[in-house]
């Protein structure tokens, strides 16, 4: 497990827009999916530090699954479908025999909802369809955070939408190690490829796809045993204090250092192709 900060000659700065005063709080808003897994375990360690303010967090709820399902069957066939489906109904009915059988406290639960979060630290979810319309960047930019969190956000913003929130320092956390595997289910794909280590990525919003400058970096071991599940989860709870720390350290100093990707090392992926499918079997990977 290791954690890189810093370790770019090429390296910059990004700073607050706006210089925080003695004793106050980082304000920051986050955008996630509804159905995201594995954002609530980040936002726990976010809302309990008393340093931030996690004001809002807006929960995209997609639509139009039917059509997207299409998609996914023509790329990585039904089994993908089927097997994704199957793990995350077994996820949730073991977070249900936690939380009712064992009366695990939220923290201590495999995975916790993202609701549940919200109402146990009285954090409001404003519902969105889409960060890039008008009306949603707008509002959301006329709250001068500063910081836009991404957790595990699925749209690509827009360029409009990332002009309108200039004013605040944009920050995506991607769950790889950058630049290998940006893009959609790196976390899939490492385990495919038989990777020995992937991550999680904290960088800047800019206009190309997982392309804007690192501020910092989590890595984590790959395990023989691990499923997509196992690894997936180890990563959020590894990397959080990461993330406290980097926002932190921007509060407090008001910029955080930052470095350029680069372009060795980078590829592009996007849902799982059949073949895809057979490596990760082949190699005794399962969901969950």
């Amino acid at each position: 497990m290791l954690e890189h900060m810093d370790r770019k000659s090429d390296s910059s700065r990004v700073f607050l827009k706006q210089v925080a005063h003695p004793n106050s709080r980082l304000r920051i808003a986050v955008l996630t999916d509804g159905g995201s897994l594995y954002s609530p375990a980040i936002l726990m360690h976010l809302l309990a530090d008393p340093e931030l303010d996690v004001s809002e967090v807006f929960v995209r709820h997609k639509e139009g699954i039917s059509s997207i399902s299409k998609h996914v069957i023509s790329r990585s066939g039904y089994r993908y479908l089927f097997e994704r489906a199957i793990g995350v109904y077994k996820l949730k009915v073991i977070d249900y025999i936690s939380k009712y059988a064992l009366n695990h406290p939220l923290h201590s639960r495999p995975l916790p909802r993202l609701v549940e979060v919200a109402k146990h630290y009285s954090v409001p979810l404003i519902s969105i369809r889409d960060v890039n319309e008008e009306d949603t960047y707008r509002s959301i930019a006329s709250k001068k955070y500063d910081v836009v969190l991404s957790i595990f956000y699925g749209q690509i913003i827009r360029p409009d939408a990332l002009f309108a929130l200039n004013e605040s320092v944009l920050i995506n956390l991607h769950p790889s190690i950058l630049p290998k595997y940006a893009g959609m289910n790196p976390v899939f794909w490492a385990l495919a490829n038989s990777e020995k280590t992937t991550g999680l990525t904290a960088h800047l919003i800019e206009k190309k796809i997982d392309s804007g400058r690192i501020l910092c970096a989590h890595e984590e071991a790959i395990q023989p045993c691990d499923t997509h599940h196992s690894l997936y989860r180890r990563i959020v709870i590894s990397a959080s204090p990461m993330v406290r720390n980097m926002l932190v350290r921007l509060l407090r100093t008001g910029s955080h250092p930052c470095y350029s990707q680069g372009k060795e090392g980078r590829n592009y992926v996007s849902f799982p192709t059949a073949e895809a499918m057979r490596r990760f079997r082949k190699a005794g990977r399962r969901f969950s």
